[in-house]
């Protein structure tokens, strides 16, 4: 029994042994079969790459090949007209493309240049603008006008030195170049209402009242608060009149009734007016001949009130420079007052008409001359005025400038109550 069991047991051993070997045979055979798989697979991508790498080269070969015969001579006559013909249509293209490409390079290498030249040039023009705006402020227009000139040819698009320069060119009383640089500034900015100011200015002072006028108004159009153009306007409406031989006071009432020039000279009473006139002409010679020598007996300062220590002389230069040219001004903040001193009389009567009152720095100016003694030729143009027969406009306005000189009546209690709401 147990000899049986024991050779039982040895041969079980021995069949689960022989399985073992049989199972390790087969997966050696397994293990080359994948062997000679990979193998295979890497020669099989080996000749892949050399058959690609002959490609390659047969490919390098062929072109080089043909780029050697290309630069061999042709069998043809390069001599021929055929030939010469042909050869002058073909362009290489990279050539073409590298031309172009410089081309362009250059154009713009030569616009970055020319824009840095504009450049420099338009901030030369400002500088030179700015040096002929203080000359302004000194009182030399000659040379503000040369500066504003080389600030024009430098940067002749700038609307503001034309401007500029007519103005200059108005207080030398110089009107048909004024009018010009007048009319190039509103070319060069048709919303510009200081050019319409300056051109109104220009046409003025050629006589031409009515598109002075016009040229004003076009000032009110694009800025309503300028009152400079509604004095102006009201200017332009008196002269209009008295060229047509209304009196200077005739023209002030029938334009405070009538409102236009048009209106007045189609009134009916307009030509009772100018008959009257004209019967009158020794008495209007008489007038024209006190008014000379009323201009000339007449101060050409004035004396202005209530200056605060907030009041500038740069603030009072800007505010009197429009009535005409001022020599000096001299600003006395410890007396509350300053002294302006104009070029012209006529241009000191026209600023004390409109800046009597003006506020300034929450302040109204208070405009007289200054106190000077009775000249003798002050008498003898009192004694060659008319009676006084009529009431002094300017009285009744804002307050007549001539005082005891005026030929018109100057009633105390009505000086002022036709002063204008813009004006006060």
């Amino acid at each position: 029994m147990d000899f049986e069991s024991a050779e039982a047991i040895h041969g079980c051993r021995n069949e689960i042994m022989h399985k073992k070997d049989l199972n390790l045979q087969e997966e050696e055979m397994n293990s080359d079969d994948d062997l000679l798989e990979d193998g295979q697979s890497r020669q099989k991508a080996e000749k892949r790459r050399a058959k690609k790498k002959r490609q390659r080269e047969r490919k390098k070969l062929e072109k080089k090949k043909h780029l050697e015969e290309n630069e061999q001579e042709p069998e043809w006559d390069v001599n021929s007209a055929f030939v010469a013909n042909a050869a002058s249509h073909i362009r290489p293209k990279s050539r073409n493309k590298l031309d172009k490409k410089h081309s362009a390079n250059k154009e713009n290498e030569e616009k970055v240049h020319e824009d840095d030249c504009t450049d420099l040039m338009i901030q030369r023009a400002r500088h030179l603008a700015e040096q002929g705006i203080n000359s302004v402020n000194d009182g030399n227009y000659t040379k503000a006008i040369e500066l504003f000139s080389e600030a024009i040819r430098l940067d002749p698009k700038d609307y503001r030195y034309f401007g500029n320069r007519s103005y200059c060119y108005d207080l030398l009383e110089l009107y048909p170049k004024a009018l010009v640089d007048a009319d190039v500034s509103i070319q060069l900015s048709a919303d510009w209402p200081k050019g319409y100011f300056r051109k109104g200015r220009a046409l003025k002072g050629c006589n031409r009242y009515a598109e002075a006028e016009d040229a004003f108004k076009m000032v009110l159009k694009l800025d309503e608060e300028c009152e400079e153009a509604l004095i102006e306007i009201d200017t332009c409406q008196v002269l209009q009149l008295m060229a047509h031989g209304f009196t200077q006071g005739q023209s002030f009432h029938l334009l405070e009734e009538y409102g236009s020039v048009p209106a007045v000279m189609e009134a009916p009473i307009s030509a009772k007016v100018l008959q009257e006139n004209m019967k009158l002409d020794e008495t209007g010679e008489e007038e024209l001949l006190f008014l000379n020598e009323l201009s000339e007996t007449q101060s050409c300062s004035l004396w202005v009130g209530n200056i605060t220590d907030q009041v500038t002389e740069k603030q009072l230069w800007d505010l009197f420079k429009c009535f005409g040219e001022i020599i000096s001004i001299r600003l006395l903040v410890e007396r509350f007052c300053a002294f302006v001193n104009f070029k012209c009389p006529l241009a000191t009567a026209r600023a004390l008409e409109a800046l009597q009152g003006k506020e300034v720095e929450n302040t109204r100016l208070l405009i007289r001359y200054p106190d000077k003694p009775r000249q003798a030729a002050a008498a003898n143009a009192k004694k060659k005025a008319v009676s006084k027969t009529s009431e002094c406009f300017y009285w009744r306005l804002n307050g007549c400038s001539y005082g005891d000189k005026c030929r018109y009546r100057h009633i105390p209690e009505n000086k002022g109550v036709d002063r204008k709401p813009w004006k006060s």
